[in-house]
C-alpha cells in the first residue's frame, strides 16, 4: 500500500529556468548562481509556511534592492 508520495518540484519536476530569468531581469544580481542559492535559502521559511510570500519578497528586496514592484504571485 502506498502511504506517501514525495515530489521534488525544484528543478526535477518543474523547470525553474524561466522563473530565474524573470528574477534576474528584476533584481540584476552580479552573480547568477549566488543569487539562486540565496533565493533558495530565503525560501525555506516560506516553504515551511513560517512567513508569507509578501514577507519573502520583502526579504529579497532588502538583499537585492530594486525599484520595480515585484508581483506577489511571481514565485507561485
Amino acid at each position: 500500500m502506498i502511504k506517501a508520495l514525495i515530489f521534488d518540484a525544484g528543478g526535477v519536476v518543474v523547470d525553474q529556468s524561466l522563473l530565474l530569468d524573470k528574477l534576474i531581469g528584476i533584481f540584476h544580481p552580479k552573480d547568477r548562481k549566488a543569487f539562486w542559492n540565496i533565493l533558495n535559502i530565503e525560501a525555506n521559511p516560506l516553504c515551511r509556511n513560517e512567513i508569507t510570500e509578501t514577507d519573502f519578497w520583502k526579504r529579497i528586496k532588502k538583499l537585492f534592492p530594486t525599484n520595480i514592484k515585484v508581483p506577489i504571485d511571481l514565485w507561485t
